[in-house]
């Protein structure tokens, strides 16, 4: 089955013990809370957050999913074209 959007990061942090869960929002910068907050309260996922969540994930949890709003596309690219 495959999880669209914030399903995933649920998901993710689900299969995590809460010691794990706490390591794992301090790498993206943020608290369990506010992750919660993403995930139960469709509170909004900014594109740095949702680029340090992807980044903390080893790409597992997309920030394309988190932030479909933002072409991060168009910002690889234009990495790539520099």
């Amino acid at each position: 089955m495959h999880l669209t959007n914030i399903e995933n990061l649920k998901k993710y942090l689900a299969d995590m013990n809460p010691k794990d869960r706490e390591v794992f929002a301090k790498q993206c910068g943020t608290t369990v809370g506010n992750l919660n907050q993403l995930i139960y309260v469709s509170k909004k996922c900014g594109a740095g957050l949702a680029i340090e969540i992807e980044k903390a994930s080893k790409g597992k949890i997309s920030c394309n999913e988190l932030c479909p709003g933002v072409d991060f596309g168009y910002l690889r690219n234009q990495r790539l074209m520099a």
